[in-house]
């Protein structure tokens, strides 16, 4: 405790000051501390990385969802494996389709999700396919898509990225392989997924959102692997969920 601060002194504060006292708080070399978000990322400290989703609307409130690296790539193979599957009959997933991916989660993974959390939390990766898209279009880019890279040369790379500060945060999506786009693109894409190709197709697939996806995706190949890792994967669960439902989980 430091009696030294009132209860509504911001924990960054109080952190700050305990560090730079001459006898103050030092972290053992190579350790760290686990400390709440609002003391933020520092040398030996690392803060507890929350995804706050809720059961609503995307407020942060409610009920916490701690999303592991994990859970999103279950969550993203899970709703590519409907695309192409051909279960997911309209060009948005309904609630029910999400119920059933929570349903499936939570079974795999002993958690406590609802459909609307999967649903907030691919809003997210909506989000961020759309500026990937929009990344791709950056004068001199290169686009590997079997690996699904976005490549700049060293000179354009570094000229792009010191420019301004919105530029700097987008250096996370160049030159390194883009994480779920494979299943992005089955799910979100404006394209028609089939068992190993991505025909155009006039509807876009994504998710119901009053956002719209006006970033177009000219990748035609989707990788058959992802189509057989999601169907091994989900085949069972899925089964079984379709059986607890009455052989139809997909209708509104």
């Amino acid at each position: 405790m430091e009696p030294s601060f009132m209860g509504t002194s911001h924990d960054a504060c109080v952190l700050r000051d305990a560090l730079e006292r001459e006898n103050g708080l030092r972290v053992p070399q190579g350790k760290f501390y686990l400390v709440d978000a609002g003391y933020g990322a520092k040398p030996g400290l690392l803060p507890l990385f929350l995804e706050m989703e809720s059961k609503g609307r995307g407020e942060h409130s409610g009920d916490i969802v701690n999303w592991l690296p994990a859970h999103s790539d279950f969550v993203h193979k899970y709703l590519a494996n409907l695309v192409v599957s051909g279960a997911r009959t309209s060009s948005t997933f309904k609630k029910v389709h999400y119920n059933a991916c929570a349903k499936v989660v939570n079974e795999h993974f002993n958690t406590n999700l609802i459909g609307d959390q999967i649903k907030n939390h691919m809003r997210k990766w909506q989000r961020i396919y759309k500026k990937i898209n929009s990344l791709r279009k950056i004068s001199a880019a290169g686009w590997d898509e079997n690996n699904y890279i976005i490549t700049l040369d060293h000179e354009h790379y570094t000229s792009y990225v010191k420019e301004n500060k919105s530029n700097a945060a987008n250096a996370e999506y160049l030159n390194k392989p883009l994480e779920h786009f494979g299943e992005m693109l089955t799910i979100f894409g404006n394209n028609m997924a089939t068992g190993k190709y991505a025909k155009g197709s006039n509807e876009a697939l994504g998710i119901q959102d009053t956002e719209t996806d006006t970033e177009d995706c000219d990748v035609s190949v989707v990788a058959t692997t992802i189509v057989s890792a999601a169907r091994t994967s989900m085949s069972g669960a899925a089964a079984a969920t379709n059986e607890d439902n009455g052989g139809d989980i997909f209708s509104s």
